[in-house]
């Protein structure tokens, strides 16, 4: 059992990677099978977990992810398959505004489980590898949520806790659940590998995939839809308890992908704050946007990153003083619409004049590229014109510093990160 929220810059495993000089799954491959690399990894996995807890994160600029997002496996397929989705899509959300993603921290023997599994080890290497490779392993954190409790010691901690999810635990609450689960899911419950053990996956149009091994099970008998379903329940409750207590602990949001419409009152009800509506924002112009290139372009323009999330936080705070009770959804959303479109559409047509005025010159044969270089034209042109005729550029240079005005006030917009992030790729 682990017991107790930690939170720490650098993970046991990403230690053994470096040690190995691991680049590729090929690398690890050959890594993994030297005599004494689990020896290793059980070392530094020991060591990591006998250090002292550390500080807390900036509760503004990080947040926590879920059960169902924190690479553990325990309410999700731990496969590299699976786990890349959910940083493309749903941690890709979230580095618009938040520093750090807070993630679960497991000791070796819980990533290897009971039957010394090696495929999930490999998994998590891979998935690992591969945020570093998008440059995003700067942007974690770790954590080490409450583990290893069965559902009633689970019941005493959020008890002892004051976790205030006694909902949870409301027979008529369960059965509501289950019998949702049971009519609106499509269910797969097949033996395991070792044919002691029954599995079971829910498909749910509200909650996505659930996966889970059924507890105390007769391994004789195929469980039934309605006993997978209070065990996946079982399940979701222990991954909320341990979310819950280590948002608590560390004074973090927790970034969940689904919207649980049956997710309990006092698990929602968090107080109106500029994160809780950071993490409910949805922004279009970053929809199609790789997570490795918007890392990339924030690496390259920090200034800029900050100047923006400066504004966004200024835009959010308004927003939340003029929109009293309205939940943190529709705050968001009044946000984009209100603040963030008009600006980066101010910006488009801004930077779209520059554009035309510059092509229409040089489709009359005007030279103008050794001005446009002076004043960082170029790149809004897409073309370099062979400097031909330098006379020309004294007799447009009115048109060249115009354009060049106002190619400034689109730069010098705090919405500029954004728009530049979105067309970047787009281009």
């Amino acid at each position: 059992m682990q017991h107790g929220e930690r939170l720490s810059q650098y993970h046991w495993l990403y230690q053994w990677i470096d040690e190995e000089d691991i680049k590729t799954p090929g690398n690890y491959m050959k890594a993994i099978r030297k005599r004494g690399a689990f020896d290793r990894l059980s070392e530094l996995s020991d060591k990591s977990f006998a250090e002292v807890l550390g500080g807390r994160p900036e509760s503004d600029t990080s947040v926590l992810a879920s059960r169902r997002l924190d690479f553990s496996g325990t309410l999700s397929c731990p496969h590299f398959d699976c786990m890349v989705p959910v940083v493309d899509r749903v941690f890709g959300r979230v580095w618009h505004y938040f520093d750090y993603i807070v993630i679960d921290e497991r000791p070796l023997e819980d990533v290897l489980g009971s039957g010394h599994d090696v495929d999930d080890l490999q998994q998590l290497a891979e998935l690992f590898l591969y945020l570093r490779n998008i440059g995003a392993e700067q942007y974690l954190r770790f954590t080490r949520k409450v583990s290893g409790l069965c559902s009633e010691h689970f019941r005493e901690y959020a008890n002892d806790q004051h976790l205030g999810l006694d909902v949870l635990f409301d027979e008529n609450f369960e059965n509501e659940v289950v019998q949702r689960l049971v009519s609106e899911g499509d269910f797969d419950i097949y033996a395991g590998g070792d044919c002691d053990l029954w599995r079971y996956r829910i498909q749910h149009p509200y909650i996505g995939t659930l996966n889970g091994d059924m507890d105390h099970s007769n391994s004789e008998r195929q469980p039934s839809k309605e006993e997978a379903a209070r065990s996946a329940y079982g399940s979701c409750c222990n991954g909320l308890i341990s979310d819950v207590s280590a948002s608590r602990s560390l004074r973090l949001p927790v970034l969940e992908a689904a919207e649980n419409s049956w997710k309990p009152s006092s698990f929602q009800g968090n107080a109106v704050s500029d994160p809780i509506v950071a993490l409910n924002l949805r922004l279009p112009v970053l929809t199609n946007v790789p997570v490795k290139e918007l890392l990339r372009y924030r690496n390259d323009h920090p200034a800029s990153f900050e100047v923006f999330r400066a504004a966004l936080r200024d835009a959010i705070r308004k927003q939340i003083e003029r929109s009293g009770t309205d939940s943190p959804e529709v705050i968001a959303n009044a946000v984009v619409a209100e603040c963030i479109r008009p600006k980066l559409a101010e910006i488009e047509i801004q930077l779209a004049g520059v554009r035309k005025t510059l092509a229409r010159k040089v489709s009359a044969n005007i030279a103008v590229a050794s001005a446009a270089v002076s004043v960082g034209l170029v790149e809004s042109m897409g073309l370099v014109v062979g400097v031909t005729a330098t006379a020309f550029a004294a007799s447009i240079a009115q048109i060249i510093g115009k354009s060049a005005d106002d190619k400034k006030q689109a730069e010098e917009s705090p919405w500029y990160f954004l728009w530049k992030a979105q067309t970047g790729h787009r281009r």
